[in-house]
């Protein structure tokens, strides 16, 4: 495929909502042959993202940045690949408190309403677990 080819390929797979193996090929085609070509950069960044590869996202977005400080998505996704990045902790900070020290960071960024929607789900699989377990009894004749 030629260039036109390739950055008409990939601008059918944004259409489609498409950011998966086929639009990374496309787009870092698109890349190699024309590497100031910034809307690459970005929807490369935005596929990498959808793929929670953040190290891979974060250098195409910074990559368009570069191109143009002003990018307006690219400076989006950028945030949101640290937001999501944050918010997924490694098997061993899981297993010591059950969160990262990325999530204590973001829930410190947050306002107490936002820290409480954001921990909720968490909240309530703690209690359901607890529930399920005997010490529920327990807890319970504790409070009586």
């Amino acid at each position: 495929m030629n260039l036109a080819e390739l950055e008409q390929r990939a601008l059918e797979l944004v259409r489609q909502a498409d950011f998966g193996p086929e639009a990374v090929r496309v787009n870092a085609e698109i890349v190699k042959s024309a590497p100031t070509r910034e809307s690459a950069w970005t929807r490369l960044g935005r596929c990498h993202l959808e793929q929670r590869q953040f190290d891979e996202a974060v250098e195409a977005l910074r990559a368009a940045l570069a191109l143009n400080p002003s990018n307006a998505i690219a400076t989006r996704l950028l945030s949101e690949v640290r937001r999501q990045r944050a918010l997924t902790p490694t098997a061993k900070e899981r297993a010591t408190t059950g969160f990262s020290t990325r999530e204590f960071a973001m829930l410190e960024s947050l306002s107490p309403d936002e820290a409480a929607r954001a921990l909720r789900p968490r909240i309530e699989a703690l209690f359901d677990t607890i529930n399920q377990t005997a010490i529920a009894a327990r807890i319970v004749d504790a409070r009586h």
